[in-house]
């Protein structure tokens, strides 16, 4: 089955890496699906930094109305109708190109700064984390971001020659953060 995909769709399909034909970018840009699906008529938007897909029912389907702009038409998560439309892919596979698309569609400017010393202390405080970056990720699921966890820390703080912490704000509000360390390389030779 192929399905039709909006212009606009298919634009931000163009942006998304598609070298492995089995790619679900690569099948969803041509219109080929793995199974049948009871929807077509495919469009997204993003709506409170999260890609919906809009699609028509086929039972819906009515050769008078505008399938584009029809009342009927509903509206669900990319992910969840990419696993409608791709069930032998993996998670793994529906994520990576749910993220692809995020990245094509929501255009957000980052700033990026390097911290040290009680800066760094700061920026695990999780009440400066960005409202998105609280639950089901990586620094929303650190444990370094309590306050107590300060005083854990401290090591890195009393080290600024050593340690920097390299931080992703959007908004004036933490998305990401990463810990570099000075490295001192010897020739054992």
């Amino acid at each position: 089955m192929m399905v039709v995909r909006s212009d606009y769709f298919i634009e931000a399909l163009s942006t998304l890496p598609r070298t492995n034909i089995n790619s679900i970018a690569y099948k969803l840009y041509h219109g080929e699906v793995d199974g049948g699906v009871d929807f077509n008529f495919l469009d997204i938007e993003v709506e409170d930094d999260k890609i919906l897909c809009s699609f028509l029912p086929l039972n819906r389907k009515d050769a008078k109305i505008d399938k584009w702009n029809s009342p009927q038409r509903q509206k669900a998560k990319i992910g969840k109708i990419l696993k409608k439309l791709y069930p032998n892919h993996l998670d793994t596979d529906i994520e990576k190109t749910v993220s692809d698309l995020k990245v094509a569609l929501i255009k957000t400017d980052y700033t990026f700064k390097f911290l040290a010393g009680q800066d760094l202390l700061a920026a695990y405080n999780r009440e400066c984390y960005a409202g998105d970056a609280t639950s089901g990720t990586s620094l929303g699921g650190s444990c370094m971001k309590h306050p107590h966890a300060n005083n854990y820390m401290k090591l890195y703080a009393e080290n600024p020659d050593a340690v920097r912490l390299l931080t992703s704000w959007v908004d004036d509000k933490l998305v990401a953060r990463a810990l570099f360390w000075k490295g001192i390389y010897k020739d054992n030779a």
